[in-house]
């Protein structure tokens, strides 16, 4: 894809996830390499598969509404009608989160399938 806007853009999560406490836990496999992952994490105990990356309120929120269906504009208006000014500049912080997510990996976007 050569140039997109952001806003315009479909994200949807990679990673498994668990909530806790009302927030979201994204699961990150502790062995995913392509040689070591199918060998050693089937040995793992089932709490030290995954290390938990936990997420706060907005970016919990964010997660959630990250379905493959939402774009990351109408993401955006969703999350300044539940937080209202807490959120604001509520554009720079989804971007943010969104890229940061995008470059470990954890979300792709619609777009950008085969």
């Amino acid at each position: 894809m050569k140039q997109a806007n952001l806003l315009d853009l479909t994200p949807y999560r990679i990673m498994d996830d668990e909530m806790e406490d009302g927030m979201v836990n994204v699961l990150l496999p502790r062995f995913n390499s392509r040689f070591w992952g199918p060998k050693l994490q089937p040995l793992l105990a089932p709490h030290k598969k995954f290390i938990k990356i936990k997420l706060d309120e907005f970016g919990s929120e964010t997660w959630m509404l990250m379905d493959g269906k939402t774009s990351v504009g109408q993401i955006a208006e969703k999350l300044r009608e539940k937080f209202g000014d807490r959120i604001e500049p509520v554009h720079d912080r989804l971007g943010r989160f969104i890229s940061m997510m995008y470059e470990q990996r954890y979300i792709s976007f619609n777009e950008l399938k085969n």
